[in-house]
């Protein structure tokens, strides 16, 4: 058996040369030529070392699979990592709470959840929550907002 591995499902992901200005405005059919994202119904990414060394269609590279671990991910979605460039990470306890106007969601609870991380236990059980949930939704950058004790930033890192 290879060390490579490779994942059979839908595969999804945008070109290097996409940008927010080239990205369609409509679902309307681009030419493959002007196309900046590549969608592939049944899909193959190839995974050496850690690498993607290869991604296509099934029907193209089915013939280089003898020997490599196959993970069915049919019906499923593969896409890159997603990028969140703005969470803050101790306030998971508190997503949805209600709050008429912004002082009064940071005094009844933002601030009071906040005040838990100076325990170093509930620190740790809640940014290991924070960060499981990221990777759980395919979260795998983010620029967050630390817990505001020392002890519990040290636990966050």
């Amino acid at each position: 058996m290879s060390d490579k591995t490779a994942y059979r499902g839908s595969i999804f992901y945008f070109k290097e040369t996409a940008t927010l200005a080239s990205l369609p405005i409509n679902k309307d059919k681009q030419s493959d030529k002007d196309c900046q994202y590549v969608y592939i119904e049944d899909g193959v990414l190839i995974i050496e070392s850690g690498k993607v060394v290869e991604a296509g269609s099934y029907a193209d590279l089915k013939n280089k699979l003898a020997g490599v671990k196959v993970v069915d991910y049919k019906g499923k979605l593969i896409t890159p990592g997603f990028i969140d460039t703005h969470q803050h990470a101790t306030q998971s306890a508190i997503v949805a709470a209600y709050g008429d106007k912004l002082l009064e969601w940071l005094d009844n609870y933002v601030f009071p959840s906040e005040s838990n991380y100076s325990d170093n236990a509930t620190a740790k059980k809640e940014l290991n929550f924070f960060l499981d949930q990221l990777v759980r939704n395919g979260t795998t950058t983010a620029v967050s907002y630390g817990p505001l004790f020392y002890n519990a930033t040290d636990i966050f890192f």
